[in-house]
């Protein structure tokens, strides 16, 4: 049985990030991928509303906590 969350079932091929808003502004010593590469990001609801609309309009499932 794959694992669940809020309710949802969370296939195991899928890429998933669990961020807080400020992991998009800023930059680190590496790379793990690119935007498009992920299936869903999951942070808080502080997220400005412009990178909720990008993060969809890519494809992105987004889901605030």
């Amino acid at each position: 049985m794959a694992p669940r969350l809020d309710g949802r079932a969370v296939a195991r091929d899928r890429s998933v990030l669990v961020c807080t808003p400020g992991t998009f502004t800023r930059t680190a010593a590496y790379r793990f991928g690119e935007v498009h590469d992920l299936d869903t990001v999951i942070t808080t609801t502080d997220a400005p509303v412009d990178l909720d609309e990008l993060l969809r309009r890519t494809g992105i499932e987004v889901l605030l906590a």
